[in-house]
This record gives structure tokens, C-alpha cells and sequence, in this order.
């Protein structure tokens, strides 16, 4: 039982872990979104072009706070979804934490490569 409230704690984490900076900061999510917008104003006048479609720092930062919110939202549901069954929890928490570990090294080596790169 253990086991199952850990990684479920885990599973949550990836969804409350941004909402508790923005808290702890005393910025609202609309404010957070100005913020954002401010940076990528201010930090350079470069676009990244994708498929056609030009994307400032702004949105990039926006999306990418998007893919991790659903990311641990996806996250949760899996860990709903195996903890019903009775199978090995080793196994289920072992499959949550390689997919959340692969899933934000992706988000954050894409954020990280497009803000070094321009």
C-alpha cells in the first residue's frame, strides 16, 4: 500500500510541481503567462520556424509548460489505470518512472537546446 501512495504522490507531483512555483512566487497563472510573454519579448527577436508556422520564445514557453502539465496528467491516469489491476506494483512503478524521466528530459532538453541555440 505503501508503494501505490508513493508513486502516486510521484505521478501528481509532475502536475503540482509548476503550480507550486507560480504559488510560492505569489504570481497567478495569468500573470505567469504576462511574465513569460515579457521574457520572450525582452530576451531576443529571433523565431523559430516549424513546419511552416512561425513560433516566438513566448509561445514556445507556453507549450512547453502545457506539455508538462499534460504530461503528469497522463501520468496520473496511467497510475490509476495499473494500480487497478493486481499485477507486480514494482513493475507499474517502474513504468511510471521511466516514462515521467523520458518525458521530461525530452521537454527539457528541446526547451533548453532552442534557448542556447538562439
Amino acid at each position: 500500500m505503501f508503494m501505490y501512495a508513493l508513486s502516486l504522490i510521484m505521478a501528481f507531483s509532475f502536475i503540482f510541481i509548476p503550480f507550486i512555483a507560480i504559488i510560492k512566487s505569489s504570481v497567478t497563472l495569468s500573470n505567469f503567462l504576462i511574465f513569460t510573454g515579457y521574457i520572450g519579448k525582452t530576451l531576443q527577436k529571433k523565431r523559430l520556424n516549424i513546419k511552416r508556422k512561425v513560433i516566438n520564445k513566448t509561445t514556445y514557453l507556453r507549450i512547453s509548460f502545457l506539455m508538462q502539465f499534460l504530461l503528469g496528467f497522463l501520468l496520473t491516469l496511467l497510475s490509476l489505470i495499473l494500480f487497478t489491476k493486481n499485477t507486480n506494483s514494482y513493475f507499474n512503478i517502474l513504468i511510471i518512472f521511466c516514462v515521467s524521466l523520458f518525458g521530461s528530459i525530452i521537454i527539457g532538453t528541446n526547451l533548453n537546446k532552442y534557448l542556447v541555440t538562439n
